[in-house]
This record gives C-alpha cells, structure tokens and sequence, in this order.
C-alpha cells in the first residue's frame, strides 16, 4: 500500500516526464523558428543591396543595353546565328563601364548563391525576390557567360547568376 507522499512523488515525476517530452519539441521547434527568421532576414538585405541605387545604375545599364538591342538578338537566335548573337552580347559588355557593371551583377549573385548554398539565406526567399531578375539576367547576357568561360577555362564565371535563376520552391516546415 502506498502512501500519499509515495503517491504525490510519483504523480510528480510523470509530470516532469510528461512536460520534458513535450518541452523539447518545444524548444527545438522556437530555436529553428528563429534560425529561419534570421535566414530570411539575411535574404531581404540581400533584397535591399539589390534595390540600393548603386546596384540598380549596374542592373538598368546591362539591362538598357539589352533592350536596345534585343530585336537584333531575337533575328540572330531565329537565323542559328549564334555566334552572332554571342559577338553581339559580348559587345555590349565590352567597354569598361560594362564590363565593371556585369562584374558586380555576378558578384552579387555569387554571394548570393553561397550564402543560400551555406543554408544562411532562406531559399524560397532568396526564390520568391530575387529569382526572376536573375533570370532576366542569365537570358539576356548568358552568352558572354558562355563565351568568358570558354576563353579563359573558367567553369566557374557566372556560376552564381545560374544557380540563382535556377531556384525552385521547396517545402519549408517552418
């Protein structure tokens, strides 16, 4: 027979079980909250270096030249010219001003990319605000991509901007 202090000491015990097996899921489920907020976070300011005015004079100048000149880009891809339309993207990136604004634009999606890769920007945010512009970016200017890699034997050069425009949505539990 046991006594009431017995009773009360074992009540108490499965208490604490019980509130341990349900604090740790608990506890595991805040600290990966906000592990993913600071993950987001990471990507919006990633966001706002990419809407600062300095990067936005690099993106509006490749993108301009693009535009002027897409018309002549689309006839080269309809005719299989695309050494043509290599020569011609090539062209537009060629002076020093281009060149030094097509190099900031990768190194951005470079960062970009790893800091994704390292699980240190959220990937449906990096998806959701900054996949589209990449893309915008490898469809126009892909072919200097393309052309510095085989020059120089560089796999490597705009590796970044790829893997940006290739995001996809995944399941995020949080």
């Amino acid at each position: 027979m046991k006594t009431a202090d017995t009773r009360f000491g074992l009540i108490l015990s499965y208490l604490v079980a019980i509130s341990t097996v349900i604090g740790i899921p608990a506890g595991l489920y805040g600290y990966f909250a906000s592990q993913h907020d600071k993950r987001v976070e990471t990507t919006f300011e990633f966001y706002k270096q990419f809407r600062a005015d300095a990067f936005q004079q690099d993106w509006t100048l490749l993108i301009t030249r693009w535009n002027a000149n897409a018309a002549d880009a689309q006839g080269r891809v309809a005719q299989g010219d695309m050494q043509g339309l290599q020569n011609l993207v090539v062209s537009l990136v060629s002076d020093d001003k281009g060149s030094a604004a097509m190099e900031r634009v990768l190194s951005f999606f470079d960062e970009l990319s790893a800091c994704v890769e390292n699980a240190l920007c959220d990937h449906n945010a990096a998806y959701g605000l900054l996949k589209d512009q990449a893309e915008q970016m490898a469809d126009a200017y892909g072919p200097y991509i393309v052309f510095i890699r085989d020059k120089y034997k560089n796999v490597n050069y705009g590796s970044g901007l790829i893997k940006a425009r290739a995001l996809t949505k995944e399941f995020d539990p949080l």
